[in-house]
């Protein structure tokens, strides 16, 4: 693996590309070739993307998705991996984020309204609730990325152990067929 997943403080759904020779239509084959194979990574695909998710039996509730796009580029492919949760953690998180935001605003929009009319207002309390909120779905959010690193890894991994050994398949096969030149991917 000649590549490594990074993040950094802000990622929430760490993103990947890498290019490769192959075209999109022989990433996906073999992605799904892969997974026939193996029982502990389950996925499907449509297209030129997939999505690869750990089976009931071994998720868990921070367990992450990895969307595979694949595009075609010249004589090859361009891959884009996004590592994120799954879409029911997702949407709860992106729920309490807009409850904040809401909230946040509201209070703001009632202090500017206390101080333009010297009125009582109530409400400015979700000035400091909102941000309360947001920091704790932060914090909840690195804490399932803390728990899931290890099933991102295997994920990824997955992927492109699958791709490289396509790749390494189609190098083999080119210098079978042409002894003596030279192979660029």
């Amino acid at each position: 693996m000649k590549n490594n997943l990074k993040t950094n403080l802000f990622t929430v759904r760490p993103k990947y590309f890498r290019l490769s020779p192959l075209p999109p239509c022989h990433v996906i084959d073999k992605l799904q070739e892969e997974l026939s194979k193996k029982s502990h990574i389950e996925g499907w695909s449509q297209g030129n993307v997939a999505i690869l998710k750990f089976p009931e039996s071994k998720a868990n509730f921070w367990s992450p998705e990895l969307d595979i796009h694949v595009n075609k580029r010249g004589k090859g492919s361009t891959i884009r991996f996004i590592i994120g949760p799954n879409q029911k953690v997702r949407s709860f998180f992106i729920l309490l984020s807009g409850l904040a935001v809401i909230l946040f605003f509201l209070g703001l929009l009632m202090a500017i309204y206390q101080w333009m009319f010297n009125l009582e207002s109530p409400l400015t309390w979700s000035i400091p609730t909102g941000l309360l909120i947001l920091v704790f779905t932060f914090v909840l959010v690195k804490i399932g990325l803390y728990k899931s690193k290890d099933q991102m890894k295997q994920l990824w991994y997955f992927c492109e152990q699958a791709i490289d050994e396509r790749e390494k398949k189609q190098r083999d096969l080119l210098e079978k067929l042409f002894p003596g030149e030279e192979i660029i991917f």
